[in-house]
C-alpha cells in the first residue's frame, strides 16, 4: 500500500487482517477505501458485509453478505429460478436451497419458521444427514437431500418450483436486528424414542451432572489450529466437577488422545459409538438432548446444542467467526448459549478459568 495506496486489492486484504485483528474501526475505514477506488471490488464489499454482522450492523450487513454468489469461491450455485423476495406465497411452490456447511445449514435453519410462516408449499433443500432431523422439525414442508458437489438438481425438481431462495440468505429477509431474533426454546425437535434410549443409558452412568465435550473444530488447517484445543487443556474442567460424567462428543479419531488423558488426569470419558456426529446427526441430536450441558468450541455440535435448546457454552478463539459477534457472552441465534471468548489468540488457558469457574457455580446451584 505504500507503493501503490490506491489499489483496492491491497485495500480490501488489509480491511480483512484489521477485521481479524478486531481493530474494527480501522478495517470499516479501509475496506470503505477499497470500495471508493473500485465500487464494484466483490472480496471488499464481502468482508465489508462480514464486519458489518461481527458488529451486529445486519441491516447493512446482510445486503454485503449477499455478494459472496459474486465470489469465486461460492461452491454452490444458486438455482436459477426467480428469487423470492419473503413475500406471502398461496399456491406457488418454493424451493430454499442448500448452502455451505452443516454447521451454517443449522444456523440458517432458524429462520424456516419465518418462511413457513407465509409459504405453503415449500420445498427444503439440506445435507442428506439433516433430512431426518429436518423433516420432523419442518413437517409443513417437504425435505430432500441436497445434490452432491459437481452434481446438478433434478430437473422434476425444478419444473414443479416457481421460486427460490438460498438457506444463507433468509437472515437478510428476516433478521434486520438483533431486536428480530425470537428467544426461541430449540427449533429442531429430536427423535422422542432416541432421546428416551439415551437418557435411560446416561442414567445408567451415574447420578452426577451429565456433560457433553467437543475440543476441536474447524476443517481450513489455519482455521481448526486457531479454534481447536488439546483435550489436555479441559483437564481443569474435569477436576472441577469430579462427580460429573463427561461424554465424548468429539467426531474423528479420538482414541489415542482419550487414552492418554484417562490416564493421566483419572477422568472417565464416556464413549457414545451410536451417535457419530459424522455419520448420523439424528441420533447424535438425541444424545445431545439428553445432557445437562454442552462444552464445545466452534463447530457443528455447538450449533446443533444451540438450535435444540440445549444449554451449550461455546469456547471462542480471538479471532471468531462473525457469527457470534463481539464482546457478547450471549448468542442471538441460540438462547441458551453462552459464549466463552479468548481475550488474546491463543489464550485458552483463561477461557477454561472462567469455565471453570461458571460450571461450579452452576452445579453447586
Amino acid at each position: 500500500m505504500q507503493l501503490q495506496p490506491n489499489l483496492a486489492d491491497a485495500c480490501s486484504n488489509l480491511g480483512l487482517l484489521l477485521t481479524e485483528q478486531r481493530r474494527l474501526d480501522e478495517a470499516a475505514e479501509t475496506l470503505e477505501q477499497a470500495l471508493t477506488i473500485d465500487p464494484d471490488h466483490v472480496e471488499a464489499r464481502f468482508y465489508r458485509g462480514v464486519l458489518r454482522l461481527l458488529s451486529a450492523d445486519f441491516a447493512r450487513g446482510w445486503p454485503d453478505y449477499a455478494c459472496r454468489w459474486q465470489r469465486e469461491t461460492t461452491r454452490t450455485p444458486r438455482p436459477n429460478l426467480p428469487i423470492w423476495s419473503g413475500a406471502p406465497l398461496h399456491t406457488d411452490r418454493l424451493l430454499v436451497s442448500a448452502e455451505q456447511g452443516v454447521g451454517d445449514q443449522i444456523l440458517f435453519a432458524s429462520c424456516l419458521p419465518d418462511v413457513l410462516r407465509r409459504v405453503s408449499r415449500c420445498l427444503i433443500e439440506c445435507d442428506p444427514r439433516l433430512v431426518p432431523l429436518f423433516s420432523r422439525s419442518f413437517p409443513t414442508a417437504d425435505v430432500i437431500p441436497e445434490p452432491s458437489r459437481g452434481q446438478r438438481r433434478q430437473v422434476p425438481v425444478l419444473d414443479e418450483i416457481d421460486w427460490a431462495v438460498a438457506l444463507g440468505d433468509l437472515p437478510g429477509l428476516f433478521r434486520p436486528s438483533v431486536e428480530s431474533f425470537p428467544r426461541h426454546s430449540g427449533y429442531l425437535i429430536p427423535d422422542a424414542a432416541a432421546c428416551r434410549c439415551w437418557r435411560s443409558r446416561m442414567a445408567e452412568t451415574g447420578t452426577g451432572p451429565k456433560i457433553g465435550i467437543s475440543w476441536r473444530g474447524g476443517t481450513d488447517p489455519e482455521d481448526h489450529q486457531r479454534r481447536s484445543t488439546a483435550l489436555a487443556e479441559w483437564s481443569m474442567l474435569f477436576a472441577k466437577v469430579p462427580e460429573a460424567v463427561f461424554v465424548n462428543l468429539q467426531y474423528g479419531e479420538t482414541t489415542e488422545e482419550v487414552a492418554e488423558v484417562q490416564c493421566e488426569y483419572d477422568v472417565q470419558l464416556y464413549e457414545s459409538p451410536q451417535a457419530d456426529s459424522l455419520e448420523n446427526l439424528d441420533q447424535f441430536a438425541a444424545l445431545l438432548a439428553s445432557l445437562d450441558l454442552v462444552i464445545s468450541v466452534d463447530n457443528t455440535t455447538a450449533h446443533l446444542a444451540g438450535a435444540l435448546g440445549v444449554q451449550v457454552w461455546t469456547l471462542l478463539p480471538f479471532t471468531s467467526e462473525w457469527r457470534w459477534l463481539t464482546d457478547r457472552d450471549d448468542s442471538p441465534w441460540y438462547p441458551r448459549m453462552r459464549l466463552f471468548r479468548q481475550s488474546a489468540p491463543g489464550n485458552w488457558d483463561e477461557v477454561f478459568t472462567q469455565a471453570c469457574q461458571e460450571l461450579r457455580t452452576l452445579f453447586a446451584q
